[in-house]
């Protein structure tokens, strides 16, 4: 693993862990108080990948770097009614802003 050492590049940040679309849409669920039922078609696609996470070993190795917050902390943090309305608010004001003046909705 000696050619992780550079302290340059392009890292995955994450968990390094792979999550199911359906543990995601039932974290979001109970973290935001829905009851909703929801349908799962409960059969394979073509081609369906079925294991995809971020591989942080680069990161870790090169940097030192590791996740603190767990998947369900960090969810929890977006969906707080604060940070989702700043989020809406971001977004809205890079809408409405002339053509010229936009760059990305992340640096409204």
């Amino acid at each position: 693993m000696s050619h992780y050492r550079r302290r340059t590049g392009i890292y995955n940040v994450g968990s390094g862990k792979s999550i199911s679309v359906e543990d995601l849409v039932k974290t979001v669920m109970r973290l935001s108080g829905i009851t909703k039922p929801y349908m799962a078609r409960g059969t394979e696609r073509q081609n369906e990948i079925f294991d995809l996470y971020a591989g942080i070993d680069k990161i870790r190795f090169s940097l030192g770097w590791q996740p603190e917050t767990s998947f369900e902390e960090g969810l929890g943090r977006c969906l707080l009614p604060d940070s989702f309305q700043a989020h809406i608010k971001a977004l809205y004001v890079w809408v409405s802003a002339p053509t010229e003046m936009k760059s990305t909705p992340l640096e409204a």
